[in-house]
């Protein structure tokens, strides 16, 4: 099977991650895939699947974030490239992508089959176009029960053809720390034994409820002087953020790392607990599944649609994050909680994790899915 998998992603995060996972998984079970992704602003995600092993299309800007004739000469290249036949079916992970894909096709006379990752619950907003371009999507591969129901119900897909894929997540690289990786990443981000850290990772955006979140904190801190807030991640909010913490609390308390790149899996190592306010361009939460992964225990924002499809004791706990007195309460519960208790918890939701893990690794289930697809494939 030969598949063009188009992504208008530079960077290695958000729908990024768990979209180099699901090609591991295709090409384990024996796809063919080149890949197709956003090369206008250059990033580490090119180099990452070219050490793959992928592919690139090399031609291709394919970037949300351009001039419209790049926009135009992407729709004549992918045109080009469906004429030939040389691929069995596209896969595509955003909006911008798939309506290139879609557009594509349409021009080029032929009927190669279109899948689409759903990543994010906007992409299932009723905004102009969104319902036609769903309607000439053939399957869908998504991360949760509701958004399965909500292409059902809202754009009457086929049920046979979505299938809900869980998160997946390295398990070697993301594992629970001997003690010596402990001391090495609490030294590393300047932390104590004895400081109590709680650990958040994303993009530091308006829309994440990190205000909220960083305002619970500094409600418990400023009676536990060991509490610290290690914040991983960078974006168009860190500077509001960083104002809040200096104004309301001892220097060091909040510790913003910046975007973390090979070192992530320390800032885990260093953390007695993981906390999840929202989630962004991800729903498979890959945050908490690393977080569970390096033995963690999480606490998550009881709104996020994702967690009725997370495994089964991954969460020791859930909170309002537009309550006060919950978001409150449970900070102040990650202060008291004893280490052993936390401990525990980290390796409950650890146990939950690798359970999950051996049915969602399996390259079967997800090309079988692929499979399914392929007889709609011929010209026009």
């Amino acid at each position: 099977m030969k598949i063009l998998s188009l992504m208008a992603i530079p960077t290695l995060t958000g729908a990024a991650a768990p979209a180099r996972d699901r090609l591991l998984l295709l090409r384990e079970a024996g796809a063919e895939i080149t890949v197709g992704l956003d090369r206008v602003r250059p990033d580490n995600l090119e180099g990452l699947l070219e050490q793959d092993g992928f592919p690139i299309i090399k031609d291709l800007g394919l970037s949300t974030i351009t001039a419209p004739w790049v926009h135009v000469m992407d729709l004549l290249r992918l045109t080009r490239l469906m004429k030939k036949q040389t691929v069995d079916l596209i896969e595509c992970h955003l909006s911008h992508d798939h309506l290139m894909a879609v557009l594509a096709r349409r021009f080029s006379g032929c009927r190669i089959p279109i899948l689409r990752h759903l990543h994010a619950q906007r992409s299932l907003e009723k905004r102009l176009g969104q319902a036609w371009l769903w309607q000439q999507t053939q399957g869908a591969i998504l991360s949760t029960e509701a958004h399965r129901d909500a292409l059902i119900h809202g754009f009457s897909m086929n049920p046979n053809r979505l299938l809900v894929q869980g998160g997946i997540v390295d398990t070697t690289r993301f594992h629970p720390p001997s003690p010596d990786e402990q001391g090495k990443a609490r030294h590393h981000f300047g932390l104590e034994d004895h400081h109590r850290v709680l650990l958040h990772v994303a993009r530091l955006k308006p829309g994440r409820n990190l205000v909220e979140l960083l305002r619970a904190f500094i409600h418990a801190a400023r009676e536990n002087k060991n509490l610290t807030l290690l914040l991983v991640g960078d974006g168009e909010q860190k500077a509001e953020l960083e104002r809040i913490a200096q104004d309301n609390l001892d220097s060091n308390q909040v510790r913003f790392t910046g975007y973390l790149g090979e070192e992530l899996p320390m800032a885990y190592h260093a953390a007695d607990a993981y906390l999840q306010a929202e989630v962004g361009n991800d729903a498979t939460c890959r945050a908490i599944l690393e977080a569970s992964a390096s033995a963690l225990p999480v606490w998550a924002a009881d709104h996020i649609t994702v967690l009725p499809d997370l495994p089964e004791n991954i969460l020791a706990g859930r909170f309002a994050i537009h309550d006060p007195m919950s978001r409150n309460g449970t900070m102040m519960e990650l202060c008291q909680t004893p280490s052993i208790h936390l401990q525990r918890l980290g390796r409950l939701s650890h146990q939950a994790l690798l359970q999950s893990q051996r049915r969602n690794t399996q390259p079967g289930r997800i090309f079988s899915f692929y499979q399914s697809f392929l007889p709609s494939f011929w010209p026009v």
